[in-house]
């Protein structure tokens, strides 16, 4: 019999709504794990970042492709992650230094200045690990929702940035499709019904929790 997928991957989205920003602070959460995952994960860590070989940055000229953050987990054991694909406001995935774990943050825009930020999770008995995946998204939505401004502040979207966004980030901003599907996030198109999940075009979006304040 093949290998139990299902026991080896852990998963959950959830909706963030923080104003015209929110994507772009998910995107930037999501990248700086240096800065931000010791505020928001259900066990933190506090890493130290390594920078990107030079002309792969995409913020700072240190995060993109090949960044490490290294740091130690509650019982003291060393953990390494190093950055393996970057897709502006889209994607980031990591990979232990080991190659045994792959986490992978997605971001999907949604009418109304929304974003849908998924966490999977994949490595060796991480099916157990599910709840954990659902506590982590609902934290990291109530902290960005919380800390937009100081997030965007830090690295601004385009048009606001004062040479922290790198010209490869811009770039890759040129062909973004400008509308989504609101159920799904498929970017929509002219036909009556959305091609990913086949609600009308124009359909709300659900999900989420109501915002938090205290993070």
């Amino acid at each position: 019999m093949g290998a139990c997928t299902s026991c080896n991957t852990a998963s959950a989205s959830i909706i963030v709504s923080a104003g015209p920003d929110t994507l772009h602070a998910c995107f930037m959460v999501c990248l700086k794990m240096d800065l931000y995952h010791s505020k928001y994960a259900n066990m933190p860590i506090t890493y130290s970042v390594k920078p990107c070989p030079p002309g792969k940055g995409y913020v700072d000229n240190t995060y993109g492709e090949g960044t490490v953050f290294s740091g130690f987990n509650a019982m003291g054991r060393p953990e390494k992650s190093v950055v393996t694909e970057v897709v502006p406001l889209e994607k980031v995935v990591m990979t232990s230094a080991d190659g045994a774990a792959t986490m992978t943050h997605t971001m999907t825009a949604l009418p109304g200045d929304k974003c849908r930020l998924e966490l999977e999770m994949k490595c060796l008995f991480a099916g157990g690990f599910k709840a954990h995946a659902a506590m982590q998204v609902n934290t990291m939505k109530h902290f960005i929702e919380a800390n937009v401004g100081p997030i965007c502040n830090d690295a601004p979207p385009i048009g606001r940035q004062f040479g922290k966004i790198t010209e490869s980030f811009k770039a890759a901003l040129t062909t973004k499709p400008t509308a989504f599907c609101g159920n799904c996030g498929k970017a929509s198109s002219k036909d009556a019904f959305c091609g990913g999940c086949g609600v009308p075009n124009g359909g709300a979006a659900t999900g989420g929790d109501p915002p938090r304040e205290g993070f």
